[in-house]
């Protein structure tokens, strides 16, 4: 028999050339003189695979810029003959904001795309985020002012500021 498949797909599994023995191992081929061969089939179905992705998150101090986080982990995969060559990206793995909130990525399942027919692929992704946190550290001071009695108010409208992000 002649015949091989090794990735999905199917093709022929064919009889070249058979001999036929009897219970004792002895060759009795030349006793039979109508010997049909019928071919066979060889098919080779996807192996299933289950990918675990997570997005990167981060926390991050109020600057007045944009900030983000991008990127993402791949944390397991159920079969090993599955890697990460065989699959790709291809949304986006970014958060980004300026002001104090949190930021998802929105990465999902279906931002990925595996490029190995060998597998059916299942993507179980959790989503990313970038968290945006209250600046600290501000301190304002007003200003002192003096002067000598004149029968009017002593006033002063300026401050220090010290601690101010940047932008």
């Amino acid at each position: 028999v002649e015949g091989s498949q090794t990735n999905v797909g199917e093709s022929a599994n064919v009889v070249k050339s058979y001999v036929i023995k009897d219970a004792g191992d002895k060759d009795v081929t030349a006793q039979f003189t109508d010997v049909q061969t019928v071919d066979g089939v060889l098919k080779v179905t996807p192996a299933a695979v289950t990918v675990k992705i997570t997005g990167n998150n981060a926390t991050k101090a109020y600057t007045g810029s944009e900030q983000k986080v991008e990127g993402y982990e791949v944390n397991e995969i159920s079969n090993d003959l599955y890697t990460e060559k065989d699959f790709e990206l291809t949304g986006e793995a970014i958060a980004k904001g300026t002001n104090v909130g949190t930021y998802a990525m929105g990465l999902e399942a279906n931002d990925f795309v595996n490029k190995n027919d060998n597998f059916t692929v299942t993507f179980d992704v959790t989503d990313g985020w970038l968290e945006i946190t209250p600046a600290t550290g501000v301190v304002i001071t007003a200003n002192s002012a003096n002067k000598t009695y004149d029968g009017t108010a002593l006033t002063e409208s300026d401050v220090t500021v010290v601690g101010l992000p940047e932008g």
